[in-house]
Order: structure tokens, then C-alpha cells, then sequence
């Protein structure tokens, strides 16, 4: 905070209630990002101190998402989040499971919301990205409906396919 206080991009910074200073680090196979979230320069220690001690900084983090996997995301409020990516939805819930049952050393880090996503391609040049977001006391619920949403887009990406088709002039 110190360094960001002296830089200079801290004048053009100071002021804007939109502001936000983020950390961002490895640790394992993991993002961690911590946000400033005001307090001043003591209270930005301590938060960075309690995530730093839940999660060490080491590991490459986050790895690059092969063709399947889910990528997941605990938030924490103002305070921060982790994310990651899985091989599966299950194995993305049990990973947030495990993130939410630690023990955190301030009441102000518990955590907000679960996000599941997941990208389907649906053809050379068409991408689906879907994702679900709820409660963390819901996170068992984000793969069923994680499914029911990419259900959906298929359905509607299969009749734009048949619009097309049916309206294209005929070669």
C-alpha cells in the first residue's frame, strides 16, 4: 500500500470511489486475489497477512482451460476471491467445498457467492460460455444447473442453425 501511495498512478487514483487495488497470486493450482477495500495502510496488511497465511503464495496458479474442464470461482465480498479449474463440475463443487470449510481469521472473510462455468464449442467458429452463480450454502445445486443452462443454449444455437438453414438461398 506503501509503494502504491507513492507510485504515480496514486494522484490519478486518489478520490475515485470506483478505485480498486487488487493482489493477485499463485498459490498451487489456484488465483487468489485480495482487494483493498479502504481501512487504510494497517487494516490492508492484516487482510493481506490472514490470505496469504489460508493460502501460500506458490505453484504456477491457475492452469489454462482444456476443451471440458470448469473453471470455479468463491467469492468473498469486497475482500476477495479464489478460482481454479476442474476436470468436472463435481470436482469443481468438492474444491469450493473445501475452500468454504476453512477456517478464516476475520468474520469479514466469509465468503459470498460460488460460481461454475463451463465453455462449450459448438462448432468451428461458435463458443458457448456458461455459468452459474449462487449462495455459497447452494454450491451442490451449480452443476445441475449449470447443465440446464448449456441445455438451453444448445437448444437455442441448434434453431439458429435451422433458421438459418431454412431462409439461406439454395446454391
Amino acid at each position: 500500500m506503501r509503494w502504491f501511495e507513492a507510485s504515480s498512478d496514486a494522484d490519478r487514483w486518489k478520490g475515485n470511489e470506483t478505485a480498486r487495488l487488487d493482489l493477485t497470486f499463485p498459490s498451487d493450482a489456484r488465483d487468489i486475489t485480495v482487494q483493498y477495500s479502504g481501512g487504510g495502510i494497517p487494516a490492508w496488511e492484516a487482510e493481506l497477512h490472514s490470505w496469504l497465511d489460508r493460502f501460500p503464495p506458490r505453484g504456477n496458479g491457475r492452469p489454462s482451460k482444456d476443451e471440458g474442464d470448469h473453471d470455479w470461482t468463491v467469492q468473498f465480498g469486497t475482500h476477495g476471491s479464489v478460482s481454479g479449474v476442474a476436470p468436472s463440475d463435481v470436482a469443481s463443487v468438492e474444491v469450493m467445498k473445501q475452500i468454504l470449510s476453512g477456517e478464516w481469521p476475520t468474520a469479514g472473510d466469509r465468503a459470498t457467492s460460488c460460481k461454475l462455468g463451463v465453455t462449450i464449442r459448438r462448432s468451428s467458429h461458435v463458443t458457448d460460455c456458461c455459468s452459474v452463480e449462487d449462495e455459497p450454502a447452494r454450491v451442490e445445486d451449480l452443476p445441475r444447473r449449470l447443465r440446464e443452462k448449456c441445455e438451453i443454449a444448445g437448444r437455442l444455437y441448434e434453431r439458429v442453425v435451422e433458421t438459418r438453414s431454412a431462409t439461406s438461398p439454395s446454391r
